[in-house]
């Protein structure tokens, strides 16, 4: 950033010139003779502006506002751009919102009254992103909201009502935002699904809706609807709650939607259809017919979601380029229990078309299953499926066939893998990612069983070595066995563990040198009972590496010597890593005691 004149006039030519000598890095070298382009010039082109804007923290921008009256005119609007209050009250000062409202273009408010929401609003004119979280708020305020910011295009809502009553909080009114293109929704209540419709037919360009913590039903419970008309004619309330709306399926197209997300969302009773023994739930046929160019669909954490809904899911989804699942609990039904498999072999059957499949703390599946999805998605670039059983057979189809066409020919579309925590891959698997996968960036291996010296033997050289960018694995020995996940945690002294059995040099040369092809590494992780200091002592061959985390087990797990343990883990990595920064300690792996070495090339190094 240019700094202020601080003389009173500008110098003469000549003075209080310096001889300076160009400045030179790794990449490029810059000479102070060339023409500079003026400030004003800069000033004038506004995605330069925008680009600079980028890098600028908010002290920064606070700093520039005070160089000069035209650069408080500049960087005034950036200053003000993204804005968040907790607990706002219209009695502080600051900002000034009559005179910075209109620079507002985000803004974020935690447990804020509606009143006080009510005032902001009312100097943000140029408002498109709203984020409310533990917001009361009820179906005539969320009216009123409609009314002052109608050009919104986020909108995210989390009600801060604990169990609020369905119809005092309905989101028909969202209906009203006619640029809205994202939708947030979470609220421990009933949802309607012909609600949800509304909103969809309604606001024709929405791209993406999230719903979390929500009951998907078909109709209102008939006792909680006469308990609010009860309350709505009594004297405490004045507020008019409006009609229930009943949206016709046959009477409009499909929507705009892209993404759609569900958290923590339950299926309500069925009414329109009693069986469900093959029939998917309503709610989700509904919602899905309209929804045909999706492309992306997370579900997460607890849900009673069965087999024909899942079918019924991604029916005549081809469209769908991503999948996020993390189903952290089990739902039963009727004694037996929801999901398993169903939600891989739908996804198989239906979505061909996948660039990005995530999968993490899902209910028990099967290796089988995991292989069908790779087995018809031949484009797939980013996989992600930690702690799950995905193991050798579908990490063998992942990589067993050549899947785009390059310039110089096929070529496998892999660029990212995470299989942390996965206990069944081995090696003779992970060889096959490494040897067909040419663009692979990112590989996590830990907490697998990959990392033997199997992996490192061999002749034929890794394709992706020239490009792979972080690499995160065990150095395990051969006889290596994974505590299962289910064993509990347990102090050391508690559970008996095996002697170390470290490589040979012979065969830690061989490991070495196979490390030493990975040139362009940014960040390195290095863990496992047969991993040592003595693998990896030299670190230039990757001159790019930014950060390096390097855990080795001892061989007493005393922890009396954490202290010893400590500063000698200190002492060692400042030795690897001269004039880097160095964090050295003690950590328990497999309720083994390890030394643990963190070096960053920066403190803004962010690499993992």
């Amino acid at each position: 950033m240019p700094k202020a004149n601080k003389t009173a006039s500008n110098p003469a030519p000549g003075a209080f010139r310096r001889s300076l000598r160009p400045r030179t890095s790794d990449n490029y070298v810059v000479n102070i003779d060339a023409p500079r382009i003026s400030q004003d010039t800069f000033f004038s082109i506004p995605e330069l502006l925008h680009l600079l804007a980028e890098y600028l923290t908010q002290n920064d921008l606070k700093a520039a506002i005070r160089v000069s009256r035209v650069w408080n005119t500049i960087w005034v609007p950036y200053l003000y751009e993204t804005l968040f209050f907790r607990k706002y009250r219209r009695t502080r000062n600051y900002p000034k919102m009559h005179s910075y409202g209109h620079h507002v273009k985000s803004l974020e408010l935690i447990s804020v009254k509606w009143n006080n929401l009510d005032f902001l609003l009312n100097f943000t004119a140029s408002l498109h992103s709203l984020f409310l979280r533990n917001t009361k708020l009820s179906t005539l305020q969320l009216q009123d909201l409609a009314e002052i910011a109608p050009q919104l295009r986020v909108l995210h809502i989390t009600l801060g009502q604990r169990s609020p009553k369905p119809l005092e909080c309905q989101m028909t009114p969202v209906s009203a935002f006619k640029h809205l293109e994202d939708f947030y929704w979470s609220a421990l209540t009933d949802v309607r699904i012909d609600d949800i419709l509304f909103v969809l037919k309604s606001c024709s360009h929405l791209k993406s809706l999230a719903l979390t913590i929500n009951t998907l039903v078909e109709e209102l419970d008939e006792a909680k609807v006469e308990e609010i008309d009860g309350f709505k004619n009594s004297s405490l309330i004045v507020d008019v709650v409006p009609e229930l709306v009943k949206v016709d399926d046959a009477g409009w197209a499909s929507t705009s939607l892209r993404a759609l997300s569900w958290g923590n969302v339950m299926l309500g009773p069925r009414q329109s259809c009693l069986d469900d023994s093959k029939q998917p739930h309503p709610c989700i046929r509904r919602l899905f017919l309209h929804t045909p160019n999706l492309r992306k669909v997370k579900i997460s954490g607890k849900n009673n979601i069965g087999a024909q809904d899942w079918d019924c899911m991604f029916e005549n989804q081809a469209s769908i380029q991503e999948i996020e699942l993390a189903l952290r609990f089990l739902v039963f039904e009727g004694g037996s229990r929801v999901g398993d498999s169903g939600f891989l072999n739908a996804v198989s059957k239906s979505c061909p078309n996948l660039k990005k499949f995530t999968a993490k703390h899902i209910s028990p599946t099967t290796d089988e299953a995991f292989a069908g999805v790779m087995r018809v998605n031949h484009g797939l670039q980013k996989v992600s499926v930690k702690c799950t059983e995905f193991a050798d057979l579908a990490l063998h189809q992942l990589a067993r066939l050549p899947q785009i066409l390059t310039s110089a020919g096929a070529s496998h579309s892999l660029v990212e893998l995470d299989v942390e925590g996965c206990l069944q891959i081995t090696s003779r698997s992970a060889i096959e990612i490494f040897e067909n996968c040419p663009l692979l960036r990112n590989l996590n291996l830990l907490g697998t069983r990959a990392g033997t010296i199997e992996l490192f033997k061999g002749c034929k050289s890794w394709p992706c070595a020239k490009v792979l960018e972080r690499l995160r694995m065990d150095i395990q020995p051969l006889d290596y066995q994974p505590r299962p996940r289910n064993a509990g945690w347990m102090l050391p002294g508690q559970v008996e563990v095996p002697s170390l059995n470290p490589y040979a040099p012979v065969e830690q040369e061989l490991i070495r040198e196979r490390l030493y092809s990975l040139t362009s590494l940014l960040g390195l992780e290095l863990k496992g009972d047969a991993m040592t200091y003595e693998i990896l002592e030299d670190f230039s061959f990757a001159p790019k590496l930014q950060k390096a985390i390097l855990c080795v087990p001892y061989k007493s797990n005393d922890y009396r010597m954490n202290r010893e343990a400590r500063e000698m883990a200190l002492e060692r990595g400042k030795a690897l890593f001269p004039n880097w920064i160095v964090w050295g300690g003690v950590s328990y792996a497999s309720s083994r005691l390890t030394s643990m070495i963190t070096a960053n090339v920066s403190r803004d190094t962010f690499v993992f």
